[in-house]
């Protein structure tokens, strides 16, 4: 008997997907709920595996192509059987398996709570790529010795960068008088980012208030309770001081925390917020949302916030973790430049830029002084927030990163 494996309805609204990759080649054997393929939705990749044992008979749609719900994207057929023609082959739908859902037993997802493993981030070496006890324990030791590790190779990533530099400038220079020119298919996370841009720039009129905060005094409270920190091996960024001065403005601002409901003509005010957290990756900018914020301690928010990191950085978001947001953070200090004005994650009504730590000579107390400063750029929807409304808000936060003895005393 053959099978045609079709891509299923995954939900959202989705009607399209690209093939990332294929996990088997025609002719392999493959077992029940063997991953089969990766396909890109709009939210997230997501790995289809096999719904029965058999063999792999013909993969009909090629990576890099786009395949709509309900296309054929391969056929299988029991290993034993004679192989019947492709349009008298039964049809079935794929059980889906996003990076967020990991084969383990309950004993093992104890476990992983007990050590405080997020179970997804670990790699199963059992059947069908079930985590075991000895997976968990062995990722436990690996992030130990991460952490013993870093700062050996932050040296030596300098030290070969410095070699590198000096065997570039005795190589002799190439001959570019040939220019070339390479076309790359608008595909995947790119063509979502591409198409949600589009809608936010042409749907919400943008208008983007900059402002610039003095940050020094929070630059002295960071350091003093990492230093508090180091024998637990936590560290703090300033991304969770700036969630908690963004909480505190949105509760005294909640058309910040809202979002425009075009087609009943409503303005919906949230009461629950949940914070995008925009993340370069080396696949394109993703936006988790970090959901439930404001009943977080600061190292609650560090903690949710790297995990988050490194589950965009390895593709492994669930769905659920990317939608839902009520405001969204571009932290682009890493990065570097004076300020931008990012682009609304729509549907919601504003976007807040961080922008890179600087030091300056500005007049501080009627004397000139050296002062840590930061420019914040706010891009906010125009028809549900004046420009008044969107600068009491930067106001707001800007108050409370200066002064973070008043953003503690207000954290509640």
């Amino acid at each position: 008997m053959a099978v045609s494996f079709k891509l299923p309805d995954i939900g959202e609204g989705i009607h399209e997907a690209e093939v990332v990759r294929w996990l088997v080649q025609e002719g392999d054997q493959v077992r029940e709920f063997d991953p089969l393929v990766e396909v890109q939705t709009d939210k997230a990749l997501v790995e289809l595996p096999s719904p029965l044992s058999g063999q792999v008979r013909e993969i009909k749609a090629k990576a890099g192509e786009l395949a709509r719900v309900g296309e054929v994207l391969v056929i299988l057929g029991e290993a034993e059987a004679v192989q019947e023609q492709a349009d008298r082959a039964e049809v079935i739908s794929a059980p889906i398996l996003t990076a967020g859902r990991v084969l383990a037993t309950p004993a093992v997802r104890q476990l992983a709570r007990d050590l405080m493993i997020d179970i997804r981030l670990v790699s199963g070496s059992g059947a069908a790529g079930r985590v075991t006890k000895e997976d968990l324990l062995a990722h436990q030791r690996a992030q130990q010795e991460q952490r013993l590790s870093d700062a050996e190779r932050a040296e030596e990533s300098c030290r070969s960068t410095a070699e590198e530099s000096v065997r570039s400038q005795a190589l002799p220079s190439i001959d570019t008088m040939t220019p070339t020119t390479t076309r790359v298919p608008l595909r995947g996370l790119r063509r979502t980012i591409a198409e949600r841009m589009t809608k936010a720039a042409f749907t919400a009129p943008h208008v983007t208030s900059i402002d610039e905060v003095d940050m020094t005094e929070l630059v002295s409270l960071r350091r003093r309770m990492n230093k508090l920190l180091e024998p637990s091996g936590q560290k703090i960024t300033y991304l969770p001081f700036l969630l908690k001065a963004l909480l505190i403005a949105l509760k005294e601002h909640p058309y910040l925390n809202a979002q425009l409901d075009d087609e009943r003509g409503e303005i919906v005010l949230r009461s629950d917020y949940n914070i995008g957290i925009a993340i370069d990756t080396p696949d394109g900018l993703i936006v988790p949302v970090l959901k439930g914020a404001e009943r977080r301690s600061l190292l609650e928010l560090a903690t949710e916030i790297g995990r988050l990191i490194e589950l965009a950085k390895r593709r492994a978001l669930a769905v659920e973790e990317m939608r839902g947001g009520t405001i969204t953070i571009s932290n682009m200090g890493p990065l570097g430049g004076l300020f931008a004005t990012p682009i609304l994650n729509y549907p919601e009504v504003a976007i807040l830029g961080v922008h890179a730590m600087q030091e300056k000579a500005v007049v501080y107390q009627g004397e000139i002084a050296i002062r840590t400063m930061m420019y914040l750029s706010l891009s906010f929807d125009h028809r549900v927030i004046d420009g008044a409304e969107a600068v009491r808000f930067t106001n707001r936060i800007k108050r409370l990163l200066e002064h973070p003895d008043l953003l503690v005393l207000e954290m509640g």
